[in-house]
């Protein structure tokens, strides 16, 4: 115990580069109470009835909710930032809500957390409504690029689950061909990352289908592209063809793709999906999110074997903090010191403290169990920790 509380306390100064985070735009975080402040979280995805204010949602918060990972660290960090000298509770709840309101009465509040009590030096962000945007402060936001609108291009009409079209970034013409419409793809993509400081490429279709992509041929895609009639295995072909026209360009240009694996449809989003495309590009790095929570011996039995893996722990810690502090532990024991990532996956200033906090707590926890195991001694899990929490990241993405 004596071990993890002198790392708990040398990461809590640590600079981190968080790989991944949505943060919600400076004129987003207006009018903000606690209320919206939990409802704009992942507590909200397992409070799914928490609607409005009011007594009895506050109390379903407190007593039913509060055992889970998404609320206890982000009560943590609600305390943390906005003490007011007694913990969340019913009789509480209306002083912090207050001090929240009082707060941001500063346009740059939730700027403020992030870096000073995050301690952040970048932070990639996946604006899915708004792939490549740094949010209008590109000292602090690394941009990645959400590509899933193009998976649905051979449609016009379609718009990913995230409300965004390929034809919203890209020129679409009537006759268009799926070679055109594969050249003015790359096209966009070479223009965000040669303009628009784009670092990354992130596909995030496991909220749409699996993540086997086999079909590399064309002449089955294009069975799919620009027509109403296109049958369910065409539209698979159609957007197995557009990931390995993706992984090309990565690799082409440089360029990490980030995967978003494990939870989410829970068909076919096991990381171990992914496994033929890996082995495919080997000078493509594969940056796979969430430890593909539930099935994390996927991602660990990847990295294993394929250099090219990164594991990232990003939303880990807060899904689940127990199964975090042991993937820790075995992803180290199956990887290197410079392929563990880690990021907040979070939407407001709040919540991504909270993340961090359960982030240094799972890394103090796991190092300081390997420490005390005599797996290695405390300057080298000092040196694991700053790896994973800014160093691996600012190697892999060149921040």
């Amino acid at each position: 115990m004596t071990t993890q509380i002198e790392l708990l306390q040398y990461f809590a100064n640590c600079p981190i580069n968080s790989t991944h985070s949505h943060h919600l735009k400076d004129h987003e975080f207006g009018d903000i109470s606690l209320f919206k402040i939990i409802s704009r979280t992942y507590v909200n995805w397992i409070m799914n009835d928490f609607l409005e204010d009011g007594e009895a949602a506050r109390r379903k918060f407190l007593e039913k909710y509060r055992c889970n990972s998404y609320a206890t660290w982000l009560v943590r960090a609600i305390e943390d930032i906005y003490s007011v000298g007694v913990p969340l509770s019913l009789e509480s709840w209306d002083a912090y809500d207050e001090a929240i309101r009082q707060a941001y009465q500063s346009g740059e509040h939730h700027l403020d957390i992030l870096k000073n009590q995050c301690g952040y030096a970048r932070v990639i962000l996946d604006k899915y409504d708004d792939p490549g945007s740094d949010n209008g402060h590109p000292d602090l936001f690394a941009p990645t690029l959400r590509c899933d609108a193009f998976f649905n291009g051979y449609d016009p009409a379609l718009r990913s689950h995230d409300g965004v079209s390929a034809y919203d970034y890209i020129r679409f013409r009537e006759k268009m061909s799926l070679t055109e419409y594969i050249a003015e793809m790359k096209g966009y993509i070479r223009q965000c990352v040669s303009s628009g400081g784009v670092i990354a490429l992130k596909v995030g279709m496991a909220y749409e289908r699996d993540l086997h992509f086999d079909n590399r041929e064309k002449t089955r895609a294009v069975k799919a592209f620009l027509n109403p009639q296109a049958t369910a295995e065409e539209v698979r072909a159609f957007q197995d063809y557009v990931m390995h026209k993706l992984l090309e360009l990565a690799a082409e240009l440089g360029l990490p793709v980030q995967i978003h694996t494990g939870l989410a449809s829970l068909k076919g989003t096991n990381a171990m999906a992914l496994c033929n495309l890996i082995e495919e590009y080997p000078s493509v790095r594969f940056d796979l999110f969430h430890g593909s929570f539930p099935w994390t011996d996927d991602i660990l039995a990847l990295a294993h074997n394929f250099n090219n893996v990164y594991v990232d722990l990003c939303w880990l810690p807060i899904i689940s903090t127990t199964r975090a502090i042991a993937f820790i532990k075995e992803a180290l024991e199956v990887t290197d010191a410079e392929r563990i990532l880690w990021g907040c996956d979070t939407w407001t200033s709040e919540e991504s403290y909270g993340a961090v906090l359960a982030g240094r707590y799972c890394l103090a926890r796991a190092l300081g169990e390997l420490v005390d195991e005599g797996r290695f001694d405390v300057a080298y899990a000092k040196r694991l920790g700053v790896n994973i929490l800014y160093k691996n990241a600012k190697a892999l993405f060149e921040l």
